[in-house]
C-alpha cells in the first residue's frame, strides 16, 4: 500500500511542485521517489477519490447514529463532526453548481451515491417542510 505525503499537495489534491517527492512503503520500508507531472495528476486523483470515499463513509456512520444526514455545519465542538459538516456543505455547493451547468467537482456517480443514503441537498427546504408537516 502506498502512503502519500499529504503536505506536498494543495487543498485540491494537486501537487504543489513538479517532480514532487512521494513517500510510499516498499516491503514495509519507507521510501521516497520523484514523480513526473502525469504521475502527480494520477496521485492527486487517487488522493481526492480516497478523501471523498472516507468522508462518504463517515456520513453513512453519522446517519446510522443520528438517523439522518443533517450534519451540523460549524456548531459542533467535535472536530470530526465539524469536518463532516464542512464536507456536506461542500457537496451541496458542488451539486448546486452541477444543476446550474457550471464546472464542479461532483459527479453523477457521487450524486447517486449520496441520494442512496438519503442525502439532503437543501437543508432549509427540508427543515421547513418537516416543521410544516408537524401542523
Amino acid at each position: 500500500a502506498k502512503n502519500i505525503d499529504h503536505d506536498v499537495f494543495n487543498k485540491n489534491g494537486e501537487a504543489k511542485h513538479e517532480n514532487t517527492r512521494v513517500t510510499h512503503k516498499d516491503n514495509g520500508v519507507l521510501k521516497r521517489r520523484r514523480v513526473d507531472k502525469d504521475q502527480n495528476k494520477q496521485i492527486a486523483e487517487l488522493n481526492i477519490r480516497s478523501n471523498w470515499d472516507d468522508m462518504y463513509q463517515k456520513l453513512i456512520d453519522y446517519k446510522k447514529k443520528h438517523g439522518n444526514c443533517l450534519v451540523s455545519q460549524g456548531r459542533s465542538s467535535n472536530p470530526e463532526i465539524k469536518s463532516l459538516g464542512k464536507w456536506v456543505g461542500n457537496q451541496r455547493a458542488y451539486y448546486k453548481r452541477y444543476k446550474n451547468g457550471k464546472s464542479t467537482k461532483i459527479t453523477p456517480q457521487r450524486i447517486e451515491a449520496l441520494n442512496e443514503v438519503g442525502f439532503i441537498w437543501n437543508s432549509c427546504d427540508y427543515c421547513w417542510k418537516l416543521k410544516y408537516n408537524q401542523f
